[in-house]
């Protein structure tokens, strides 16, 4: 439902490759009901500079324009059975806050940056069009992907630290980017959402504590997200939604 970014690691072109394909195959099932355009996939190391300026590299090379909407979706949890600080490791909070902070930070960079150098007052053939199926901004909109769980009990420390740092960047951008560049800055927070990594027996357990009963699903966080990408919150910059259920 979002396109994601997944951080390189030593296994990454395997990892890549397995989940390109699985993208791919879903892409192609859902291709009937996808009537907004083309879903082109990158490989990128959100992690390093380097690899995300090539990530827009690739995409002005294979669209000849700039993006105008990003979302910060890539994370990491680091370790999940380590509840101890005494025996929690700066090598895993390394990785975490390269992937989950520095990741969105160096992406965040360099969108502005394009946006500022490559949008003219001209419109590209089928644009207007385009915006008329989406409503798109012209300029640009940024949504982060932060997490609803980082002040409930029992969520790994380093995680919790990196989405809380992620909003807190959302809010400072929010404030900082010049009306002139034309850019919104939102985020979203996602309770417990019924993704592979989430089993029937977690989602049993869980749904106990949200007020609606039950955990999310992943399209009505996609849905939040092109909200806040879309005209629909044009006036909305430095905000943070739950979709938590209550939660």
């Amino acid at each position: 439902d979002v396109a994601c970014v997944y951080k390189s690691d030593s296994s990454a072109k395997e990892v890549a490759d397995i989940r390109t394909k699985i993208a791919l195959k879903e892409t192609e099932e859902d291709g009937k009901e996808c009537t907004f355009g083309r879903i082109q996939g990158f490989q990128c190391d959100v992690s390093d500079e380097e690899s995300v300026k090539m990530l827009f590299d690739d995409i002005h090379r294979e669209y000849s324009k700039e993006p105008n909407c990003l979302v910060n979706n890539a994370a990491i949890t680091g370790p999940t059975n380590e509840r101890d600080i005494v025996n929690m490791k700066k090598e895993d909070l390394d990785s975490v806050l390269a992937t989950n902070v520095y990741g969105p930070f160096y992406c965040c960079r360099e969108f502005v940056r394009r946006r500022r150098v490559g949008v003219s007052g001209s419109k590209d053939q089928g644009e207007e069009s385009s915006n008329k199926k989406r409503k798109i901004m012209a300029k640009g909109a940024i949504v982060n992907v932060t997490s609803g769980l980082m002040k409930l009990k029992g969520h790994p420390l380093f995680y919790a630290m990196s989405k809380g740092a992620l909003d807190s960047m959302m809010i400072g951008l929010s404030k900082s980017l010049p009306a002139s560049d034309g850019i919104r800055i939102n985020s979203v927070a996602p309770g417990t959402t019924k993704t592979d990594l989430v089993s029937d027996e977690r989602a049993e357990e869980v749904k106990a504590d949200v007020p609606l009963g039950r955990v999310g699903k992943p399209e009505e966080v996609a849905e939040a997200i092109v909200f806040l990408l879309s005209d629909a919150s044009s006036y909305c910059s430095g905000a943070t939604l739950s979709i938590t259920g209550g939660r």
